[in-house]
C-alpha cells in the first residue's frame, strides 16, 4: 500500500518504481487509487492514480487518457 505521505516524496516511489512494476501482473495496468482521511476527495485518488501511472510507465503515459 502507498499512503499519501509518500507522494509527498517523489525520491521514496521512485527508488521502489521497479519493485511497484513486480506487484502488478503482466498486462495489467493501474487504473485508479483509493484515498482516505478527513480532507481526502475523489481529486485526491485521481492524483494519486496519475502520477502512480507516471512513475510505472513513462511521463507523459495517461496524460491524454480520458478520466472516466
Amino acid at each position: 500500500m502507498i499512503s499519501p505521505s509518500s507522494f509527498a516524496s517523489p525520491p521514496m516511489i521512485s527508488t521502489n518504481n521497479q519493485e511497484l512494476r513486480t506487484l502488478i501482473p503482466k498486462g495489467f495496468e493501474v487504473i485508479g487509487a483509493l484515498a482516505h482521511g478527513a480532507s481526502a476527495d475523489a481529486q485526491a485518488a485521481v492524483h494519486a492514480a496519475r502520477r502512480l501511472r507516471k512513475l510505472l510507465y513513462g511521463e507523459g503515459e495517461g496524460d491524454n487518457r480520458p478520466l472516466i
